[in-house]
């Protein structure tokens, strides 16, 4: 009888461990990358991370490089700022998640994030709002990147270089 417990206890702790690893995922949404500017590395950038509309966590980018781990579970404004650049807003959707949703095998590439310097007198409002989204894609069960968000930003920045160009040619033709 002895023996017979010892094999159920060995059996049932077996499957306890194969089936906690069987569901185990990544434990945090990871987000790391590069801040640059044109396709230099843009050094001394604050990096904000807000949760719940309160500051979660803050530091300033001394290499041009950030790496974090966010909780699942909630979702995060990203901000990138600093003086005399135009800042940039990600919001990260992690809202309603749980480890064992997200594959073991998840890949969170790193991100390039891209500021550029203000103009006096220009107005900018139009990157006030999130530039860019993280989510969680639940018919694909990964998270993924809105690149939309993400080529309206560079087309947007074009646009602006586009435009200065032509007024440049303009004053030099005449």
């Amino acid at each position: 009888m002895f023996e017979s417990m010892k094999k159920s206890l060995l059996a049932s702790f077996i499957l306890f461990v194969f089936v906690s690893l069987a569901s185990a995922g990544p434990t945090d949404i990871l987000v790391k990358g590069k801040i640059f500017e044109g396709n230099d590395v843009l050094r001394n950038v604050q990096v904000s991370v807000n949760m719940a509309h309160s500051e979660y966590k803050s530091y300033k980018s001394i290499d041009g490089e950030f790496d974090f781990q966010l909780p699942f579970g909630y979702d995060y404004y990203i901000h990138f700022s600093k003086p005399g650049y135009v800042s940039k807003r990600i919001l990260v959707k992690g809202d309603k998640i749980v480890n064992s949703m997200v594959p073991e095998d998840q890949i969170f590439k790193p991100w390039k994030v891209r500021l550029f310097k203000a103009e006096q007198g220009k107005d900018y409002s139009d990157y006030d709002d999130v530039l860019g989204e993280m989510f969680f894609d639940f018919n694909q069960r990964k998270f993924d990147w809105s690149v939309n968000q993400d080529m309206l930003i560079t087309d947007l920045t074009e646009d602006d270089l586009n435009a200065k160009r032509e007024r440049v040619d303009a004053v030099l033709s005449d």
